[in-house]
C-alpha cells in the first residue's frame, strides 16, 4: 500500500494495469482507519492498493469528481479503476468481497 501526494500521482497510479483502489480518508476518520488498516491489506495481493489524505490534496478531489461524477461529501471514498478505466466509487466502510466483486 502506497501514500499518493497530489493529482499527478492518482492519475498515474489510476493508469496502472490491472484492479487498482484509492483510499481517500481524513486521518480523523475512524471508519477510514479500519478500511486501510484491516480491510485494504486483506486485497492487496488481488488489487493494487493506495491512499490519499483527502483534506491535503483537494486536487484529487476534483479528480474524484471528474471520474464518478460525484463530489466528495464524507469519507472513506474508494475508488475503483482496472486498466486505466473507472470502475466503481464506493462511499463509507465497505469488505473485501463488495471490493473484489466491483471489479
Amino acid at each position: 500500500m502506497i501514500e499518493l501526494q497530489g493529482k499527478e500521482a492518482y492519475v498515474d497510479f489510476t493508469q496502472q494495469e490491472g484492479k487498482n483502489a484509492i483510499e481517500i480518508y481524513s486521518p480523523q476518520c475512524g471508519p477510514c482507519k479500519v478500511l486501510k488498516q484491516q480491510v485494504l491489506p486483506e486485497v492487496e495481493n488481488e488489487v493494487h492498493v493506495a491512499t490519499v489524505d483527502g483534506t491535503k490534496y483537494f486536487d484529487v478531489l476534483d479528480e474524484v469528481k471528474k471520474d464518478s461524477g460525484e463530489i466528495v461529501t464524507g469519507v472513506p471514498v474508494l475508488m475503483l479503476y482496472s486498466n486505466g478505466s473507472f470502475v466503481k466509487r464506493i462511499n463509507g466502510l465497505t469488505d473485501k468481497e463488495n471490493i473484489l466483486n466491483s471489479f
